[in-house]
């Protein structure tokens, strides 16, 4: 088997982790606004301010009017917003068995900007980021998420929530960031496709497990991060992925359902940094398109049904430091010359394909190779003097790895560091490599 990946390609992609401080704690204790020290009054109005959302939540509502002790500063309508939040946040918790969660710290007498995990406020103390990941959630996600209207950043994952993906999560326009990566949520609703901001969107390995809609994700014209590895996909990648040119990381691998061709269109996202697909059941040819990806970083179809040539345009991809393209089984044609423009290329997977001619001697100039596996094939001929793996990669023999073909034997050292042991069918004049 081959040597195992790098997790993932170096790349300069943006990071979306949490970058808002928490609003600072007020200097003096708030003063209470008249009559909502009432419990009939608090309720009456918060219902008032939850009218188009009936039926309400009577739980949330009861704690509101009859435990909760907080009063806002005010009752400007800033103070209204906050008691809409303050009543989402009460049925998150619930539906998510918050009294089972890791980290706490929520209700009591405070603002739920002052103290509340994972909460984070702007300046007019609404809720900004939720972010509750690795913290033993389970239960459901809430409809009531959609009226948090002012968060950013919405991270649940490594939990075991389940249920469908709410779609009133759609209705949040300044979300920019979605993780719901590591769950049992299911599902894919189209609203999220129509969130103007979004940028970031990770469903990592939770079983959406449907056909996207990739007519309206082509709508997401301003995503730069996509990752929907291991999460059930079946159908194909259709043309409208050419139409998310701000995109600079897809990630759709571990997909066995998700099968087809590569669109050409992927030619026009000439933005994007990462490719990754492996693992999948793709068909069809690597279309010459890919030429045009000259930010690309990392390409990676392994282990899919990938047949055709390995096009020439490859030498075009001027970043790319990563190309796997193994374990196809019908991959034909041979190394083109062009691979030797690759100059940045630190990883090179051609395994286990149909690859025939020679080794091309402008590989020499990818000075920076420390992992070359073009085991299992029918290369023939001589080995071009190749950089010396034993110290450019710490995995001995496994960094170069070239057996099961049929090259000329030669006494020069050229395969330094590398495995070459010629395949038993290989003509009898063809020699052979002791490993």
């Amino acid at each position: 088997s081959p040597t195992p990946k790098p997790s993932a390609a170096p790349t300069t992609l943006p990071s979306f982790s949490p970058s808002v401080s928490p609003t600072p704690k007020p200097s003096a204790a708030p003063t209470a606004a008249p009559g909502l020290e009432d419990p009939t009054v608090r309720r009456d109005h918060v219902t008032s301010l939850l009218q188009a959302h009936l039926p309400l939540n009577t739980d949330a509502l009861n704690w509101i009017a009859d435990v909760d002790t907080w009063q806002p500063e005010s009752s400007a309508t800033a103070a209204d917003q906050e008691w809409i939040d303050r009543y989402a946040l009460h049925i998150l918790y619930d539906a998510t068995i918050g009294d089972s969660w890791n980290n706490q710290g929520w209700f009591g007498t405070t603002s739920v900007c002052s103290g509340w995990y994972g909460i984070i406020c702007d300046s007019q103390k609404r809720v900004l980021e939720i972010d509750l990941h690795s913290n033993n959630l389970a239960g459901t996600l809430p409809t009531e998420l959609g009226l948090l209207a002012k968060m950013g950043d919405l991270w649940i994952s490594q939990a075991s929530t389940s249920g469908p993906i709410p779609s009133e999560i759609g209705a949040l326009t300044d979300l920019s960031s979605i993780s719901l990566s590591d769950t049992s949520l299911t599902g894919f609703p189209t609203e999220l496709c129509a969130m103007p901001n979004l940028v970031y969107l990770s469903l990592r390995n939770s079983p959406i497990g449907v056909y996207l809609p990739w007519q309206y994700i082509g709508q997401m014209t301003n995503l730069v991060n996509f990752r929907m590895q291991q999460t059930q996909l079946t159908g194909d990648l259709p043309s409208h992925i050419g139409l998310m040119t701000s995109l600079q990381e897809l990630r759709v691998y571990e997909n066995s359902g998700l099968s087809y061709s590569i669109p050409t269109e992927i030619g026009n996202m000439q933005a994007l940094q990462v490719f990754s697909a492996y693992s999948n059941t793709h068909t069809g040819t690597i279309p010459t398109e890919i030429g045009r990806l000259t930010n690309l970083v990392e390409f990676d179809i392994d282990q899919n049904q990938i047949t055709g040539d390995l096009p020439s345009h490859i030498g075009r991809m001027a970043s790319l430091r990563a190309f796997y393209a193994g374990a196809q089984q019908s991959l034909g044609g041979t190394i083109p010359t062009e691979i030797g423009e690759l100059t940045s290329l630190t990883d090179l997977y051609l395994y286990n394909n149909e690859l025939s001619g020679t080794i091309p001697t402008q590989i020499v100039n990818i000075g920076r190779l420390q992992l070359f596996h073009i085991y299992d094939n029918n290369l023939t001929g001589e080995i071009p003097v190749l950089p010396s793996f034993s110290t450019l990669c710490d995995s001995g023999s496994n960094c170069c790895r070239m057996e099961s073909n049929c090259f000329n034997p030669t006494a020069n050292g050229e395969a330094r560091g590398c495995r070459v042991q010629n395949s038993n069918s290989c003509p009898p004049n063809s020699g052979s490599f002791s490993p």
